[in-house]
């Protein structure tokens, strides 16, 4: 599960795009957001407003990055990288 900081609108436009990582993976898309209001997610995990991080299925955070990818850049390359290296998929 990747979840955003409210001005991370770019890590959530990179799940958009295809990542090309050559397995088979499954996503599931929901309508809605979930908002944070409080600030508790982004300053209880060390990310900010347009940070983000990745969390495994059993609830621990595999990656965070606590700002933006490099400012006015596409985070669609970022991701793919962190995800590879997660998924153990560059060996």
């Amino acid at each position: 599960m990747l979840l955003t900081g409210p001005d991370g609108a770019a890590w959530a436009d990179a799940l958009k795009e295809p990542l090309d990582l050559g397995v088979d993976a499954a996503a599931q898309i929901r309508d809605g957001d979930l908002t944070e209001v409080t600030g508790r997610l982004t300053d209880g995990h060390g990310i900010g407003p347009a940070g983000a991080l990745l969390v495994r299925p059993d609830g621990y955070v595999a990656w965070r990055s606590p700002g933006p990818p490099v400012p006015d850049a596409p985070a669609a390359p970022t991701l793919r990288t962190v995800l590879r290296t997660v998924l153990s998929l560059d060996r």
